[in-house]
């Protein structure tokens, strides 16, 4: 916000945070066109005083829908600078302080202009001020944005909701699964992608969920349980886990992840104003990976993930490492250890129970070696991961 020169395009459900809009605000005033959309449901306490910007909300609408999305484009009209800020987090001290979210920030001139399509066509047009009787959100958009786009060597595909069969290409990335599915989800209640995931499961996929909670009505947990799908409700703490990713095939030769602000739900798909990314490319896969691993060994062992554990020293090398690697261990809390081996793919390779204080020498065999290793390292209390490059 600082930055931008010229314009800024913001559609947020929902914003407590009074440093934003105050950013808005001082942008507005320097001479930047501000415009701001919100939902009319929540209480949007950062917009109800001092606001020098025009707003929109989606009071009025032909549907009961949410306009959900979480969107900032900035400088759309400038190919050097222009920037579209999108994910899965509100702009709120609980998502963006404490909850589990993700959020991405894309340099690309033709991204933010089909934001920016997306946007007019809630504020009823290019003006400045919102053109309240032009308006349209929820089920009277259309679909008319590109949806394919190449942003250096990386290939996206952009949908919005309700207007664009998001769910359609949601179920598409998911059934392209070869070897590994991930989700790590708020919510799951939309049939047709429980569908997919089970039948990827049937086909020989390793599929892991991850879910916030398994009580929304139509909740799909029974259903992936019931026909053996690895499903787990997030429970390392009590906030949220508010994703709403997935990550298809990692490490592979052409790996997937899916994110934004849409739910797996009926109501995102059919009536809820959203935006979601398909995004290609080997290392933005890794890095959602690597989260994912964080949040399953956190549910999975109930033990909440930390840089380092309290009272332990770990000293590891070498790294990169060939036929083994040396693990120190010291302090008090030095016993009762277990390190978990993970590959890429988050496959289980190695698990060792008898680590002691001092020195332990970890032979690595020819299934550990070539490819980067993941070592989870818990104890009765916390659990830590680190990674290791194996020649």
């Amino acid at each position: 916000i600082e930055n931008a020169q010229s314009t800024i395009d913001f559609a947020g459900y929902n914003n407590n945070r009074t440093e934003i809009t105050r950013a808005l605000n001082e942008a507005y005033n320097r001479g930047v066109r501000v415009r701001y959309i919100y939902d009319d449901g929540p209480q949007n306490s950062a917009l109800l005083d001092g606001i020098d910007f025009p707003v929109l909300n989606d009071a009025g609408a032909v549907d009961d829908g949410l306009m959900h999305n979480k969107f900032v484009v900035v400088d759309a009209e400038d190919a050097m600078n222009a920037f579209v800020y999108t994910g899965s987090s509100n702009f709120t001290d609980e998502n963006i302080g404490r909850d589990f979210n993700n959020a991405l920030i894309i340099q690309d001139q033709a991204l933010a202009r089909a934001y920016t399509v997306e946007f007019e066509e809630m504020w009823g047009g290019p003006t400045d001020n919102p053109g309240i009787f032009a308006a349209k959100f929820g089920s009277a958009k259309e679909d008319n944005t590109p949806h394919l786009f190449k942003i250096g060597e990386v290939d996206m595909e952009l949908y919005f909701s309700p207007s664009d069969n998001t769910s359609n290409a949601i179920e598409g990335a998911v059934r392209t699964a070869d070897d590994q599915l991930m989700l790590a989800l708020l919510t799951f209640t939309h049939n047709p992608l429980g569908t997919a995931v089970v039948d990827e499961h049937y086909d020989g996929t390793e599929v892991r969920v991850l879910l916030d909670n398994n009580s929304d009505q139509g909740s799909e947990y029974d259903y992936l349980e019931e026909n053996g799908v690895n499903v787990v409700v997030e429970s390392s703490r009590s906030d949220q886990l508010h994703h709403k990713y997935a990550i298809v095939d990692p490490g592979s030769s052409n790996p997937t992840v899916v994110t934004g602000s849409h739910n797996w739900s009926r109501s995102a798909e059919e009536r809820n104003d959203e935006n979601t990314l398909l995004i290609y490319d080997e290392d933005i896969s890794n890095i959602f990976l690597q989260e994912f691993e964080k949040r399953w060994a956190e549910s999975t062992t109930g033990l909440p993930h930390v840089d380092q554990i309290p009272g332990l020293e770990i000293k590891i090398g070498p790294n990169p490492a060939s036929s083994f690697v040396n693990m120190n261990l010291q302090g008090e809390l030095s016993k009762n250890l277990e390190l978990n081996i993970y590959d890429m793919n988050g496959r289980l390779l190695k698990s060792i129970r008898d680590l002691s204080r001092g020195s332990n020498k970890i032979e690595l065999t020819n299934a550990l070696r070539n490819q980067m290793l993941f070592f989870v390292l818990s104890n009765h209390e916390f659990c830590t991961h680190f990674k290791l490059t194996v020649h």
